[in-house]
């Protein structure tokens, strides 16, 4: 993935009028007024990135509002368990909006935003969003139409995980609190050695040993010292096909 500056280039009066009437003809913003749609495309700017190529990242400031024109862009978290997929954004979609809302000039970007294919952008920086919001109520309509799609979206997907939280709960077992590996062997010191390091990249784990060794434990010593530790632990017998794996897991080999 590349960072890189991103090169806005002002409309002519050529790329104005395209703006126009794509703007016109386009589901949600085909509804605002042609004054409306005028002034949006007089303020916008324009610019192209290649795949991979990230247009923002979480946690600075945010700069403006984003519209795609073309190609696809995927809305993500970084957390310690990794990257956390939130959405994607195709032809008319927006992006980058939500921190804007709040009229503070500190808000900052909740999520990154990396295009996942070579796209175009239009680009409204932040006051002229502010001031295009407040003087044309209907742009301000077709923002909240499509953040209430996400919304929907979005309770969707918590529906879903409630959902399948809920059929795990026979398999969630208890953390071990205060425990560690006991023993001053070789052997224990490169098992607790080994389970920190387990805890610290969060990377796929293998325990094989005979059932009855203690598997279940050190993957809960794994599980309660890493970034997942306020998560459930479920232990998932993977040969009964009973469930899906779960964060961490024993399959008894």
């Amino acid at each position: 993935m590349t960072i890189q500056p991103l090169r806005l280039v002002n409309l002519n009066e050529t790329a104005i009028e395209e703006c126009i009437n794509w703007l016109s003809f386009h589901r949600i913003w085909g509804r605002l007024s042609s004054k409306a749609i005028e002034a949006i495309a007089q303020c916008l700017q324009v610019f192209q990135v290649e795949a991979n190529t990230e247009i923002y990242q979480q946690e600075t400031k945010a700069l403006g509002f984003y519209l795609l024109k073309w190609g696809s862009v995927e809305i993500y978290r970084s957390s310690l368990v990794g990257r956390t997929h939130i959405n994607y954004r195709s032809a008319g979609e927006i992006f980058g909006c939500v921190p804007l809302l709040n009229s503070e000039k500190t808000a900052i970007y909740p999520a990154s935003a990396v295009a996942l294919s070579k796209s175009e952008i239009w680009f409204l920086g932040r006051d002229r969003f502010l001031q295009l919001t407040n003087t044309y109520p209907d742009f301000q309509g077709a923002i909240n139409s499509l953040l209430a799609q996400d919304l929907a979206y979005f309770a969707q997907r918590a529906a879903k995980e409630q959902e399948r939280i809920q059929g795990l709960q026979s398999y969630i077992r208890p953390i071990p609190v205060d425990e560690s590996v006991i023993g001053s062997s070789k052997a224990s010191q490169k098992l607790a050695q080994q389970v920190r390091q387990a805890a610290t990249d969060l990377k796929p784990v293998i325990l094989q040993a005979p059932p009855g060794s203690g598997k279940t434990f050190v993957a809960g010593l794994i599980h309660g010292n890493s970034g997942l530790k306020n998560r459930p632990f479920a232990e998932i017998d993977h040969r009964s096909q009973q469930a899906p794996s779960f964060y961490l897991s024993s399959n008894g080999d």
